[in-house]
């Protein structure tokens, strides 16, 4: 009974992922652990011996007894690692004095006076848990048996959080990213039910058995069955305490929760006036390929993010010889990231293209810029907005209204860097368990090097193989090469996108001459409608 008593609210509570959620649980499992002590030191001291009632020294064959119940006593260095890693300054946990030190110095100082004034009160007779010496008719040593088993309790929410961040890391790659969080509530119900099956198995074996009364005492499982079975006095005691701090602590965690969920939804939005520019700053640049790069500007605080609604796009804008350049991008960031956005840039080289000696000013601007040099930004903008489930705004004109469509299936025709605005809507459908919006992306580059984002773009294809379909065409293949190879045509949208009907929407984007004479052609030809048809 007492076993299934807890698995409810250990149930609940072990669905808690965030560590920072879990505190409450520990301070409050301290908390009772200090009032423990309160009462058992009373009891110690309401009728304390003499020094020399006890022996000084014990035979040398219980020292192994003695360490082992020492290391049972400070087990919790594997919670050490996460608690660091989740603080607001991780440096402060270490070094001299260090919230490490100072709070184990504080716990060895209180096992040392509980332990020296036990054993010269109880001697040879204290238990392994010392709540279990306590009188047995009193009610504040039956608090204390009480206070006790409920800090175990919370105690266990956290020591919970290490096995299963491992179990779920070499987990999570085996479940589509779509099903996330139903198999990591599932596994953490599985693990939380296991640990209530070996704790009544327990019970049940230190019930129907004589274990050696040393080895017992010293068992996790028997200090809180021996405090809670004692006495029928400890039912209702534990029952009345035990009801209002579950429920007090399920109220918290709710308030808690809402108050956390309330400031996440209230996030630091950087583009907060469309006609504004923002000075961002060039924080890292990386080298994708030959003639393309990643570059992250910062935002104006870690905690801020683009706030760039999905199927929008930002204008860079920088003067060069008194001209004033300015280009569209779509990250490949999303507002999931805090503190910095992401674009990935072709750049155009000078004397690399007959047709465009100079090359591309923006681009060659953005791969000569230096780390800490900064770049105008302004957005949100764009004649599109994926409002979730299929839904689009469209604008026919940039001052029109938006007009609102609802579709069940999206057919993406990208060329190049016209991935971009591609990748966000992938990436905004997929992670979105309530959107079914079906996905078929056709995707045109020069060669198989130019593949901009491939990984992730196949990350998502295998991840979300019902959802998600990819195909590739390239103007100049190898051997290997199973794809497609030239131009998009109508054979190719016809074999990889879905056939035109009123619930299907294609969207394109890359160089006009791909999208002129190109994709709009053949789209026609094979019968899709111009209104259900945009190109970004």
């Amino acid at each position: 009974m007492y076993c299934l008593m807890f698995l409810v609210p250990i149930l609940i509570f072990t669905q808690i992922k965030n560590l920072k959620y879990i505190a409450p649980f520990s301070g409050f499992a301290n908390v009772l652990l200090v009032l423990t002590f309160l009462i058992c030191l009373y009891y110690i001291c309401s009728e304390f011996p003499s020094f020399d009632s006890q022996p000084m020294s014990v035979e040398i064959g219980k020292l192994p007894l003695f360490i082992g119940t020492v290391i049972f006593a400070m087990e919790g260095i594997g919670v050490v690692l996460p608690v660091e890693n989740t603080m607001a300054k991780p440096q402060h946990f270490l070094g001299c004095p260090g919230v490490l030190n100072i709070t184990m110095a504080i716990v060895v100082l209180l096992y040392m006076v509980m332990g020296i004034l036990g054993y010269l009160r109880y001697g040879d007779k204290a238990e392994g848990s010392i709540t279990i010496n306590l009188p047995t008719q009193e009610i504040p040593a039956l608090m204390a048996k009480v206070f006790i088993v409920l800090a175990i309790f919370f105690t266990y929410v956290l020591q919970f959080y290490v096995p299963m961040e491992i179990v779920w890391r070499n987990t999570k790659e085996k479940v589509s990213q779509k099903y996330h969080n139903h198999a990591q509530a599932i596994i953490r119900a599985f693990f939380a039910a296991l640990t209530g099956k070996i704790i009544f198995s327990c019970s049940v074996l230190v019930a129907k058995t004589k274990i050696n009364s040393i080895a017992r005492q010293h068992t996790f499982i028997y200090c809180v069955l021996c405090n809670i079975q004692t006495d029928y006095k400890v039912f209702p005691v534990f029952i009345g305490i035990g009801s209002i701090v579950v429920i007090t602590a399920v109220v918290s965690n709710y308030v808690w929760g809402r108050k956390s969920n309330s400031k996440s939804k209230k996030k630091l939005i950087t583009l907060v006036d469309p006609n504004t520019k923002y000075p961002l700053p060039l924080i890292e640049k990386e080298v994708i390929s030959h003639d393309t790069r990643r570059f992250r500007l910062g935002l104006p605080t870690p905690e801020h993010v683009l706030g760039l609604p999905v199927g929008q796009h930002i204008h860079l804008s920088v003067r060069i010889d008194d001209d004033l350049i300015i280009r569209s991008y779509t990250p490949v960031s999303s507002d999931d990231e805090r503190g910095y956005v992401d674009l990935v840039v072709k750049v155009y080289f000078k004397n690399v293209h007959p047709k465009f000696p100079e090359g591309g000013k923006m681009s060659q601007y953005l791969e000569n810029m230096k780390i800490g040099d900064t770049i105008d930004v302004r957005g949100p903008s764009g004649r599109l907005q994926y409002a979730g489930n299929g839904t689009l705004l469209i604008k026919k004109l940039r001052k029109d209204p938006p007009v609102k469509i609802v579709v069940k299936k999206l057919n993406m025709i990208a060329g190049g860097t016209g991935i971009t605005p591609m990748l966000q809507l992938i990436r905004q459908i997929c992670k979105d368990e309530n959107d079914n919006t079906q996905l078929r992306l056709l995707y045109a580059n020069q060669t198989e090097q130019d593949i901009l984002v491939r990984p992730e773009l196949e990350k998502y294809q295998s991840e979300y193989p019902d959802q998600f379909k990819l195909w590739y065409t390239i103007d100049r293949a190898e051997k290997d090469w199973k794809y497609s190879t030239g131009f998009i045509n109508e054979h190719m949208i016809k074999d990889n996108l879905f056939s035109p009907a009123d619930d299907v929407m294609t969207l394109m984007c890359g160089p006009p001459p791909m999208i002129n004479f190109a994709c709009n052609p053949a789209l026609e030809k094979l019968g899709y409608s111009e209104n259900l048809r945009f190109a970004y």
